[in-house]
């Protein structure tokens, strides 16, 4: 697919399926949308490579700050900060977004393609 659908595919996806699931932040309710969203994460990740603009608003932009918000609740979780997180749906979604996903194909450069560390 050329460039420009990537980058459509991976705004929708993200859009309308990530982002309200990682921004409730309600992964002892909704653990198989968290699962979903972890999914969701790698296919845009690995699949359409966050190759459009960088920068506040882009995707890439919303796609690292959501997980870099699964690790600080992660973090937190494991601190004692947050006793109510269910942290291995948490821990769950994070591995899956950062290419261990369960139904979704394995990747290892998902943390360069984002430029997490």
């Amino acid at each position: 697919k050329n460039l420009l659908e990537r980058q459509k595919m991976e705004e929708l996806v993200f859009t309308k399926l990530v982002r309200p699931v990682i921004a409730a932040q309600e992964a002892k309710q909704n653990e198989i949308a968290f699962h979903a969203a972890g999914e969701c994460l790698n296919i845009i990740i690995s699949q359409c490579g966050l190759q459009g603009k960088a920068g506040l608003g882009s995707t890439r932009y919303e796609v690292f700050q959501s997980i870099s918000l699964l690790n600080r609740t992660l973090v937190e979780g494991l601190a004692g900060e947050r006793k109510e997180e269910r942290l291995e749906t948490t821990l769950t979604c994070l591995t899956s977004s950062m290419g261990l996903g369960i139904l979704t194909e394995n990747s290892r450069d998902n943390f360069d393609v984002i430029r997490y560390s």
